[in-house]
């Protein structure tokens, strides 16, 4: 919240729960003050409470996301639903409410400015995985960014994150593997071909 406008930077689910304890806590927010739902990427820990927060709380405005990222959305949230429909009780939305907020998601490409309630965001590339991105927000000529979950790691497959060439007045940073050092690619790379070559010799086991 910020001169008055307020944005929700991604809207997920906790995997290791179920039911609506899986949600955020949208009790202690106003749904309809929000103005703009933000989505770095499909991973439902970013994403996976959307059809919820759009079609059962009181939430009037507008979704962003890439173009990769809706379709890959559409897939993992009737995944979770259909899983979820096996005790009917924990399910937190259905195949309506996804269907009902495909329409309501508004789509955007890389360094595409838009514009809403005042409110201007830039999508920037994350690495991560396809459609990640990072979002550049600008209201009043303060500018926030946030980066979602991101790589600076060179890839065969997907761009690293960029950095944005703009002075950034406040930066909300992914940290989660923060303290962390991952294995290096060429080490992961070996591993998985040798397991992929291990399992070929095995007939497919």
């Amino acid at each position: 919240r910020f001169r008055g406008k307020v944005i929700m930077f991604d809207c997920g689910i906790h995997p290791a729960h179920s039911g609506m304890s899986t949600l955020p806590y949208f009790d202690h927010i106003n749904p309809a003050e929000v103005d703009v739902v933000l989505i770095t990427h499909f991973h439902l820990d970013h994403s996976g409470s959307v059809p919820y927060f759009v079609n059962r709380t009181e939430f009037k405005g507008k979704v962003f996301m890439t173009h990769p990222t809706r379709p890959i959305c559409k897939l993992l949230w009737h995944d979770y639903a259909r899983i979820s429909k096996i005790s009917a009780e924990d399910q937190i939305f259905g195949a309506a409410d996804i269907d009902a907020t495909m329409d309501r998601i508004e789509l955007l490409d890389f360094h595409d400015e838009r514009q809403y309630k005042g409110i201007k965001f830039t999508a920037y590339r994350a690495g991560h995985v396809l459609g990640a991105c990072m979002f550049m927000i600008n209201i009043g000529g303060i500018r926030v960014l946030y980066t979602g979950d991101y790589s600076r790691e060179v890839d065969r497959h997907l761009p690293q994150a960029e950095i944005p060439n703009l002075r950034v007045h406040v930066l909300i940073v992914e940290s989660t593997y923060g303290i962390q050092n991952h294995e290096p690619r060429e080490q992961r790379e070996r591993r998985f071909t040798n397991s992929v070559h291990q399992i070929v010799k095995q007939g497919g086991k």
